[in-house]
């Protein structure tokens, strides 16, 4: 590959930049991550430029541009076609900062809504407990002279000294003018920046693997999804929530082939390959994987999934095998399950099980399922830890996926509750133990939160029926008022059967796992 053309080292205003932003000239590539920063990191940027300090050069390309919405944090443009537009391929993450704080609306999120603390010389945030005082000055009136010098009329009106609009002059002052380096490449293709890309981190968070992956590889055909990004997007889309984009990459290359999900990727795709027809693969196999989740598993939503590596193998199983038989599918759930309460990954790590599994699935479907069968055994006895009830913990995770298999009812109107949607979009109902805390699952309802003033009411209210999807069962003492410290006691003693029982049903550990019938007999008459 030829050289670059040396790139052209300028120095623009952080005001330039904004306009520029605002102008739609800035531009995002496609291959870039998403934004990342915490609001602590805007904070630091901030002081560093209050101070004068080096915040790290701008690497631009430029070149033509479409039509189309850009955003900068808060600030959403409709930018217009132009020739020379401006797109950042290191420095997002700066940028973003920059003109989403000094360019953001009144109602921007509350990492954006940053203000100067004139009394203290600091950046501070309100919040629910702390209202901007009169000395705090709102970075998003700064940027803009005109804006700025209103806020200073309104400042000085409102009882500030000499002192403290001087202050103030001199804060819009530094913010304004301090000066970034920007080095500006006109003649490189694609490919060359995305290498470019690939090689700098010279500032925040390091990339993930998933974020490499999405700036090295996009569709170029204008198919959808046309990238790793757009991917998840759609896998989201499907009621079952949005899984890691990390558990996407590993499917789409486990698909792509029965080695090494965790293999370098950057030659992934030949030359003059474009994408696209495996990203189309990828969500098609996607799709049965979520359908076979939620329907053959029992699994209402990624976020109960004990396990994340069930996804990529499932994907390259549905990819050879897009219709297995329902005695497979049995076997299948089995599977996955029996893994669930083994631990996954029986404490060796995701990576070595994935790769185990993978490289397990082959053209024929029924010895590709007993090979998984046999890398998660049976349990004589399959417990589990009615203590957890978290979702950032797998046996919790695994509790709340069997409460599911419940079937719970809506307290207030029997209908069922739709149980991907309020882990997608909801709070769980929650109610302490006798204790005053959250001790076990029995805290924990498959049920939309309720008020705690009509906690009480709506139970006391409820039919047995209601009350034994929610794994309620037994006498309450309704008329004297609900104790609701009872209702989890008893539902404790209720799920310490129901739920193994479930567990029982779905892991099936005394069952036999061998092929359908029909399988055997034809196996049989094969042999000579």
């Amino acid at each position: 590959m030829e050289s670059l053309p040396r790139p052209v080292a300028e120095a623009r205003s952080v005001s330039e930049l904004v306009a520029q932003a605002k102008h739609g000239k800035l531009r995002i590539p496609p291959f870039q991550r998403r934004f990342r920063w915490q609001a602590e990191d805007i904070e630091q940027l901030f002081d560093s430029i209050r101070r004068g300090y080096p915040i790290g050069s701008l690497l631009i390309w430029e070149r033509a541009a479409d039509a189309g919405h850009v955003e900068f944090g808060p600030l959403q443009i409709e930018a217009p076609a132009m020739e020379d537009a401006w797109w950042v391929v290191d420095g997002q993450q700066r940028l973003t900062s920059i003109v989403g704080v000094l360019a953001s609306p009144p109602d921007c999120s509350a990492e954006f809504d940053l203000y100067y603390d004139l009394s203290t010389a600091e950046f501070k945030r309100p919040g629910p407990r702390r209202r901007p005082s009169s000395d705090w000055i709102p970075l998003r009136r700064v940027v803009d002279t005109n804006e700025f010098v209103s806020w200073l009329i309104e400042f000085r009106e409102n009882g500030a000294s000499s002192d403290q609009v001087q202050a103030a002059t001199e804060l819009g002052n530094q913010l304004r003018d301090y000066r970034v380096p920007v080095s500006l490449v006109r003649a490189a293709t694609e490919s060359e920046l995305r290498i470019i890309f690939d090689r700098m981190n010279t500032y925040g968070k390091r990339l993930t693997k998933a974020e490499v992956f999405q700036s090295l590889h996009a569709a170029t055909n204008g198919s959808e999804p046309a990238d790793l990004r757009s991917l998840v997007e759609d896998v989201g889309n499907l009621g079952f929530g949005s899984p890691q984009e990390d558990t996407v990459l590993r499917a789409l290359l486990a698909i792509r082939s029965n080695g090494d999900p965790y293999r370098d990727f950057r030659g992934e795709f030949a030359k003059g390959e474009d994408p696209a027809a495996a990203f189309a693969t990828a969500l098609d196999a996607l799709r049965r994987v979520v359908a076979f989740l939620q329907y053959d598993a029992g699994i209402p939503h990624v976020r109960v999934l004990p396990y994340a590596y069930v996804i990529p193998v499932l994907a390259r199983l549905l990819t050879l095998h897009h219709d297995p038989t329902q005695r497979n599918r049995i076997l299948l759930r089995r599977w996955l399950w029996r893994g669930a309460v083994a631990g996954g990954s029986g404490g060796s790590g995701a990576a070595p099980v994935l790769r185990r599994a993978v490289q397990a699935i082959d053209e024929d479907e029924s010895a590709t399922v007993q090979r998984l069968l046999r890398l998660a055994p049976a349990l004589p006895t399959p417990s589990l830890d009615l203590r957890s009830h978290q979702l950032n913990r797998a046996a919790g995770r695994l509790n709340i996926a069997l409460l599911n298999r419940l079937q719970p009812l809506n307290l207030r109107d029997g209908k069922p509750v739709d149980v991907a949607a309020l882990l997608d979009e909801g709070e769980l109902l929650r109610i302490p133990s006798r204790s005053g805390r959250f001790d076990s699952i029995a805290s924990v309802f498959l049920h939309p939160a309720l008020r705690d003033d009509e906690i009480a009411d709506t139970f006391a209210a409820a039919s047995a029926d209601i009350l034994a999807s929610h794994g309620v069962n037994g006498p309450l003492e309704r008329d004297a008022g609900l104790d609701l410290g009872q209702l989890v006691t008893l539902r404790e003693r209720s799920l310490s059967t129901l739920l193994p029982a479930r567990l029982d049903t779905l892991t099936e550990p005394q069952a036999n796992d061998r092929p359908a019938i029909a399988e055997l007999l034809a196996l049989a008459k094969a042999q000579p």
